[in-house]
């Protein structure tokens, strides 16, 4: 259950009091243990023996307040010297309710003493007792807390808590600039990165590390309510406070620190995907590299862009994102720019990041330079002779996704089978045993190359040929959903049976073609069930252009169906099929034009009005009303 946001603010406080209450039950138990020993060794029999134990505790008493409020002292001053506030951690209800109850029994058994009050004389040192274990207890456990709390995953989760609690407070009755700004100048904001700066200056980047995690937990939590500006101000100062500890990272020379601020980044911008929360983790993840290229060599050129690019890459997939992918080209350029400064293995790792990224500029741009460039890039990585077996197997991939890219817009049966030459080679190394990741995804990439040159020799009437490139690539999709399951990963799922319908879609044309009817149809069912496979996994929220694009694959093959049915004079299935394609792609249009994709929905309505003549010609058959229209069922 999704708590409100002031009691999530405050879970973290509650702790304390029932660290608080453990202690005094603690007590209380201990204590009745230590009047029953007492009782049983009869101690107190006598006035004097009363007297003596009464001076004792309060000696003990004084003593534990005293070695307590040292201690915190100590802490305090350890705190402010080198890390910040500690009292901005520990809660000042805390401080106050632990130090009245080790005054309060200094000052029973203090008054017991001096005035020896008859109501008190037979009970005294029993109510005595009782505070000073209350008060001994308590004193050791708060010293205990003070010096958990020095340690820096105490620091920095009591920190962060104070941050969050202070964006809740200045946005109770403030605009979404005092949000902003309110927490920035907070002592807890200046204490984390006071202390974040020292520990990692001296070569600890562990709390770092954990500060990052707990600021990108909170930033994406807070970003959840897009609605509210106040929420939506809070998480960018968050994420700024995540870019300031990357900074810190890179001015500190700890790669450990800057790559987990970058990769926190990425997971804010592909989670929270749009708006501003997501454009200031993106902006953050560029300040962050330029804060590392001033460092004078730390960050090196030939290991770090390579790396960055492929973050840049992977926001692009996820996202969409043109600019991701626009500085992945400028941040793999900036690698190479200086060869002669790059070892051999620097330039293979640049070479091959540099494909990957020009690979996903083709595929946008629709350029066939770009993808040409992009073959010789990786062509040049695999010809480098510094390369293991291993790594010369996923530049042969790569190579191969290349050429299908290339295969959209140049000689596409020759490009295809040149993107399955590469896969060929590339599977004599991965495995199921190797990989069992790997070697699924190879098999989607073999079954996608085999989808389309099926469709391409479709296309060209090589039937034949297209019928083994289909089956192939039903092969290698079954190989690959074995792994890639919608549990799994459904995007992956989804694409793979995407794939496999089209393929089943392909086969059924040509059975029909055939006149096969039996074969079509059983066919044409098959590509149905992996659609509606593939938009079962697919997230209609998350990814709502996929999820229409998918309707409308699943309506063509509806009216695949209905086509066939429709010659078979199954004319009730026709019917049905047809007017299952309909909904489909009315589902579709909704979806793109809510999102005012224009150019998607052209081709979604147009088959939709296919579809609806189709329609409206089954009914007239079916009811005995179209004696022309018959003619035209025999001539289809």
């Amino acid at each position: 259950m999704d708590l409100p946001a002031n009691l999530r603010e405050r879970a973290g406080d509650v702790s304390e009091y029932v660290y608080a209450a453990l202690i005094i039950v603690l007590s209380m138990t201990a204590m009745a243990i230590f009047l029953w020993l007492m009782y049983d060794h009869r101690g107190l029999a006598t006035a004097e023996g009363q007297i003596a134990m009464m001076n004792a505790l309060f000696v003990a008493d004084t003593l534990a307040f005293v070695v307590a409020a040292a201690t915190v002292a100590i802490c305090l001053s350890l705190s402010s010297l080198h890390f910040g506030d500690l009292r901005g951690q520990i809660r000042p209800e805390t401080f106050a309710s632990v130090f009245v109850v080790m005054i309060a029994a200094i000052a029973f058994t203090g008054a017991d003493i001096l005035l020896q009050p008859k109501p008190l004389e037979d009970y005294g040192v029993n109510i005595a007792l009782v505070f000073s274990m209350i008060s001994i207890l308590t004193g050791v456990a708060f010293m205990a807390l003070c010096v958990l709390r020095l340690r820096p995953e105490g620091r920095i989760s009591a920190l962060i808590d104070r941050i969050r609690a202070d964006y809740q407070e200045a946005g109770a009755g403030a605009s979404a600039d005092s949000v902003t700004m309110m927490p920035q100048m907070s002592g807890a904001s200046q204490s984390l990165m006071a202390f974040l700066d020292r520990v990692s200056a001296a070569g600890d980047p562990g709390p770092a590390r954990m500060a990052i995690d707990r600021l990108t937990e909170a930033t994406i939590a807070g970003a959840g309510n897009a609605q509210d500006v106040k929420s939506t101000a809070a998480a960018g100062m968050l994420i700024s406070h995540i870019v300031d500890v990357g900074a810190i990272g890179a001015e500190t020379g700890h790669p450990a620190i800057v790559c987990r601020a970058v990769e926190r980044l990425k997971d804010i911008v592909t989670t929270v995907r749009a708006g501003p929360v997501s454009s200031a983790a993106f902006g953050g993840i560029g300040y962050i590299y330029t804060e590392c290229m001033k460092q004078n060599g730390r960050f090196h050129a030939g290991t770090f862009d390579p790396w960055l690019a492929g973050v840049y890459a992977a926001i692009h997939d996820a996202t969409g994102r043109r600019d991701a992918l626009d500085r992945a080209v400028a941040t793999v350029e900036h690698a190479l720019a200086d060869r002669t400064a790059l070892t051999p293995e620097e330039q293979v790792r640049a070479l091959y990041a540099s494909g990957q990224v020009l690979r996903r500029v083709a595929e946008t741009d629709q350029s066939e330079e770009i993808a040409l460039l992009a073959v010789s890039r990786l062509t040049e990585a695999r010809s480098t002779g510094t390369i293991s077996g291993l790594e010369a197997t996923f530049i042969d991939i790569e190579i191969g996704r290349a050429y299908a890219t290339l295969a959209a817009m140049k000689n596409p049966i020759k490009s295809y089978k040149k993107a399955l030459s590469q896969y060929e080679e590339a599977s004599k190394t991965i495995s199921p045993a190797v990989s069992r990741y790997d070697a699924a995804m190879l098999d989607s990439l073999q079954g996608y190359a085999h989808a389309m040159l099926a469709d391409e020799y479709s296309k060209a009437r090589r039937y034949d040929d297209a019928l083994n490139s289909a089956r192939s690539a039903i092969e290698h999709y079954t190989s690959a959903v074995r792994y890639f399951t919608p549990r799994r990963s459904p995007g992956e799922h989804g694409l793979i049976m995407s794939g496999a319908g089209l393929a089943h879609t392909l086969i059924s044309e040509i059975y029909a073609h055939s006149r096969e009817f039996d074969g079509a149809l059983k066919q044409a069912s098959l590509a149905i069930d992996c659609y509606k496979s593939a938009i079962e996994a697919t997230d209609r929220e998350k990814s709502p252009e996929s999820y229409a694009s998918l309707k409308v694959s699943l309506g063509v093959a509806q009216v695949d169906l209905a086509e066939i049915c429709f010659k078979e004079k199954r004319y009730d299935e026709a019917i049905s099929a047809c007017d299952s394609a309909i909904a489909s792609y009315n589902e579709a249009l909704r979806i793109y034009e809510d999102r005012g994709k224009d150019k998607q929905a052209a081709p979604a309505r147009k088959y939709l009005k296919e579809a609806n003549d189709l329609f409206n010609s089954f009914m007239m058959i079916g009811s005995g009303k179209g004696g022309r229209q018959l003619e035209l069922a025999d001539s289809l």
